[in-house]
């Protein structure tokens, strides 16, 4: 998980009168409790356990292969339409040369290809192929309000549908007239890309974030900021350019830091793939020129 720096409407129903009259006043009584109790109209809220239930079998693990299928990262996501279409971070995905979704219960999934990305939103929509999955149902992030009650559903370190309630502690400014929102719901690493859900169970923002430093300072991007970007297709390969920009399927791969460059068959040459600091060239002569030494082979 990326770390930072310090409604529907009522229905009216008429009820015959003299069905009324011919009530005792003590079930009268009952009668007028359970009509308004919030347990029975429509739109109320839900309990932890309800939300849980219905909105966590559409939470997945998503783990991000590199080259070589090399696990170099795990975070959490979201399907949103049957046939396979589900959120993450960008950042959970990126580099990638594979990526695998697995849902409660363990059914497993290879994600066919990317359908949309926002770097500057660290957003990424994939697409597994699949029909009659689970899926979320999606709020509107406009309306939420400091102070609001939410659930954070995801995979911290892997252990998968983990659930975790919080409140809205402040919506902020992250970009001039672009909102993230503050929450105090507990999340750790592999969190990112996870639900964070209303009280009535819809997804009203995307676990993207945390603090260190602090205790409960986490973060969420409001889900209208992803919901343009959902489509069935078309849909770009996952090793393409979309999320290996620097890598792919590279034939010398530098490593920045260190100033050594490695070839295939190499002892490093795979860890650099998954490594931010590998920079690819074409060839020996071209990484010999940028100043890179040759490994030890």
């Amino acid at each position: 998980m990326r770390q930072l720096d310090a409604g529907k409407g009522l229905k009216k129903v008429a009820y015959p009168i003299f069905l009324v009259r011919e009530i005792t006043f003590p079930c009268a009584v009952l009668l007028a409790v359970l009509l308004v109790s919030p347990r029975y109209s429509a739109g109320a809220d839900k309990t932890i356990v309800q939300i849980a239930e219905e909105q966590g079998k559409a939470v997945v693990v998503v783990t991000n292969f590199g080259f070589g299928m090399f696990p170099q990262a795990l975070g959490s996501g979201f399907l949103v339409r049957p046939n396979g279409v589900f959120i993450t971070n960008f950042h959970v995905v990126q580099h990638a040369s594979a990526v695998q979704l697995k849902l409660p219960g363990g059914r497993e999934f290879a994600a066919t290809g990317v359908i949309a990305l926002s770097t500057d939103w660290d957003i990424a929509i994939l697409k597994v192929e699949a029909d009659g999955l689970p899926v979320v149902s999606l709020g509107d992030s406009d309306t939420v309000k400091v102070g609001e009650r939410v659930v954070a559903i995801g995979s911290p370190l892997g252990l998968e549908k983990t659930v975790s309630d919080g409140l809205i502690s402040a919506i902020r400014e992250d970009k001039p007239g672009e909102k993230i929102f503050q929450v105090t719901t507990p999340v750790s690493q592999g969190s990112s890309g996870g639900a964070l859900l209303n009280m009535k169970g819809e997804v009203i923002g995307i676990i993207v974030a945390s603090v260190p430093e602090g205790q409960n300072l986490n973060f969420a991007i409001p889900i209208n900021y992803a919901k343009p970007l959902i489509r069935d297709g078309p849909i770009e390969a996952i090793n393409s350019q979309a999320l290996v920009p620097q890598i792919g399927q590279c034939p010398v791969i530098g490593n920045s830091k260190s100033g050594i460059y490695h070839l295939p068959g190499g002892q490093f040459y795979l860890q650099m793939h998954a490594s931010p600091d590998g920079v690819c060239f074409k060839s020996e002569e071209e990484a010999i020129k940028a100043g890179f030494r040759p490994s030890l082979r």
